[in-house]
């Protein structure tokens, strides 16, 4: 592919292109050429405005600028593909650690067998985003296609679980419309999220409802992170996506209350007697009673478990293990340089956390909307595909930050 012509002095082109030839990520050649030239153009003028002939102030900006192949070589060291296979192997001794402590509880219900594979699924959705994901992630409207062919898919289907998974990542849609800078598509970014709340209103509306709070909040802080909007533009995103989902969910959420805010609820107080006779180290007597108490607790339990079969003391330790991949997570995200790339990655960790500290409550009889799942962590392949596509894309976009450019 033939270099752009910057400009009609040959040394200046041959100077860029020179440049050009240590790069080895071509898709970000062209803009860093630009952000050469610009900056050279910057330098000429200024030589100009103090009265040096043109030729002799370009010759004077390039020459300013040091040997081309040191530049180009600079340029390349700082624009590499970064390796994440640190965070990557907490990440997984995390899950691992978490999930081992509930061998015992997925093999007595017989989902040993799945949960293997379905993990193995898991790591392969992961890597192969973390390592192919940008070719994906750089084409916005081949996310937008993908998307929309999963959503009319799951609108068909009608599966409650799915709808909650494809929730979830309508996150990524708002994001890439929220990193856009011109305000006219800021702003469409809550005609977006207003249509998906009412598109997936009626269908069962305890796993919508609490799928849309998530999302509500995932899109909140990417709003507030964002560094195209004013403050007084947040402030006024912010106010009108709460008062949207509470305008659209209103009937919901006040005529039905009990369905959805259950901390009084039957299943609650069997939460609460049960960790009442829970044992600060060692398993409890009522662990047994646990199938009967709670008939999903093999699936929306796993800390209640955790806490009736080794202990407080030990199930607190386990608990914090299983919060190191959010903290990784969180971490990989501040080492993201690109702050369109960061604004993605906000928003797919806050969809993960919010469902973790959700599923915390619900573990502790803080029964709120629908159970969500424990990321990677309960059964269910719908859950775990989203949240794996979800964490991959974050370490997608920290592999690819200063190599991928969004089209």
């Amino acid at each position: 592919m033939n270099m752009v012509e910057y400009t009609k002095i040959p040394e200046v082109n041959n100077y860029l292109k020179s440049v050009k030839n240590e790069i080895q990520e071509k898709q970000i050649q062209e803009s860093l050429l630009l952000e050469l030239y610009q900056h050279m153009e910057d330098s000429a003028t200024e030589q100009i405005e103090n009265g040096m002939s043109e030729e002799a102030a370009w010759h004077y900006a390039l020459a300013s600028m040091g040997d081309a192949s040191e530049t180009g070589k600079a340029l390349n060291r700082v624009h590499q593909k970064r390796n994440p296979l640190l965070p990557l192997l907490v990440t997984g001794i995390s899950v691992l650690i978490a999930l081992f402590f509930s061998f015992s509880l997925i093999q007595y219900h017989g989902m040993l067998k799945n949960n293997i594979i379905y993990r193995i699924y898991a790591c392969v959705i992961i890597l192969s985003l973390v390592y192919f994901g940008n070719h994906i992630l750089k084409k916005e409207k081949l996310v937008y296609a993908l998307y929309t062919l999963l959503f009319g898919f799951t609108i068909i289907s009608g599966s409650h679980t799915l709808l909650f998974a494809i929730f979830m990542l309508s996150i990524l849609i708002l994001a890439y419309w929220e990193i856009r800078p011109e305000s006219y598509f800021s702003f469409a970014s809550i005609i977006i999220y207003a249509v998906m709340m009412c598109l997936c209103k009626y269908p069962h509306d305890t796993y919508t409802l609490t799928a849309a709070f998530i999302l509500t909040i995932s899109f909140s802080s990417i709003i507030i992170s964002s560094k195209f909007n004013t403050k007084k533009i947040k402030y006024i995103k912010v106010l009108s996506i709460i008062v949207l989902f509470t305008f659209i969910y209103y009937p919901s959420i006040y005529s039905r209350w009990e369905a959805y805010i259950k901390v009084f609820s039957i299943e609650s107080m069997n939460i609460f007697t049960l960790l009442k006779n829970a044992c600060f180290i060692g398993k409890s007597f009522v662990c047994e009673g646990l199938p009967y108490a709670l008939p999903n607790y093999y699936t929306d339990y796993h800390i209640l478990y955790w806490i009736l079969s080794y202990g407080i003391f030990p199930a607190v330790i386990l608990l914090t293990l299983a919060s190191g991949m959010y903290i990784i997570l969180y971490a990989t995200i501040k080492k993201i340089s690109n702050h369109k790339h960061q604004l993605l990655a906000i928003g797919c960790f806050t969809c993960l956390l919010m469902q973790f500290m959700l599923y915390i409550l619900g573990n502790f009889g803080l029964l709120f909307l629908n159970f969500p799942s424990f990321p990677i962590i309960s059964e269910g392949i719908s859950s775990i595909t989203i949240n794996a596509i979800l964490i991959g894309t974050i370490f997608s976009l920290y592999r690819h930050d200063k190599t991928m450019v969004i089209t």
